[in-house]
């Protein structure tokens, strides 16, 4: 599967499904990561419940404003 950068805002399931193919169980330790730069670069606070991946960005972008995220 191939997915270019500016492409992962509207593909999330689709990355998240190759994170997972590529590092396994790993791939959770990778999306928190993410997660955890989105809430700093977008000036949100850090998530502390436990979410799916394509959850946890939806609400980071959705508190900080989907058009913030895209134009980075």
């Amino acid at each position: 599967m191939s997915l270019d950068k500016k492409d992962i805002p509207d593909r999330l399931p689709s990355f998240a499904e190759g994170l997972e193919k590529i590092f396994g169980q790993g791939a959770q330790v990778v999306e928190k990561a993410i997660i955890k730069s989105l809430c700093r670069k977008l000036g949100v606070r850090e998530i502390k419940k436990p979410c799916e991946f394509v959850e946890c960005v939806n609400y980071v972008l959705s508190t900080a404003g989907s058009a913030s995220f895209k134009q980075r």
